[in-house]
């Protein structure tokens, strides 16, 4: 088999001058998750506040690719902690997100009540236009 590199290998400067900003702006170098590529070459950053942003053609998108930061419970050791392209991604456009979910609430303690968030693995679509349309999810794994 032979070896392959990752393409965060060949990741130019400026590339990693935006993964730190990224890191910068939210404060903490916990808050950014590793990034995927699509088999185009879009990088997805994912930031435990619940956001994922697009980068390609040499530049960090404007707008975010998806934003569910009302929905995700990011305290802590919790938040959107990851991001993944599936294998048949050019044919299906299907991104999988890994985030702790505000089911009812967002506590610290683990008292038996039923407002503790849980963590989910949900299926999204990226569209071609860098976007992903919130509607789009389909919760693969709940409860977790």
């Amino acid at each position: 088999m032979p070896n392959r590199l990752s393409p965060a290998a060949f990741l130019p400067a400026r590339v990693l001058l935006v993964l730190l900003g990224l890191l910068a702006a939210t404060g903490s170098a916990e808050a950014a998750t590793l990034p995927p590529f699509t088999p185009d070459g879009r990088m997805l950053i994912a930031a435990e506040a619940g956001v994922i942003r697009v980068y390609k053609d040499g530049s960090l998108q404007p707008q975010a690719a998806l934003d569910i930061s009302a929905k995700v419970c990011s305290d802590s050791e919790r938040g959107l902690m990851s991001v993944a392209v599936d294998p048949a991604f050019t044919s299906n456009r299907f991104i999988y997100v890994y985030y702790t979910f505000k089911k009812l609430g967002c506590q610290y303690a683990s008292n038996g009540e039923t407002l503790l968030p849980v963590n989910r693995v949900s299926r999204f679509v990226l569209g071609d236009n860098d976007l992903v349309d919130p509607a789009s999810e389909s919760v693969l794994v709940d409860n977790i």
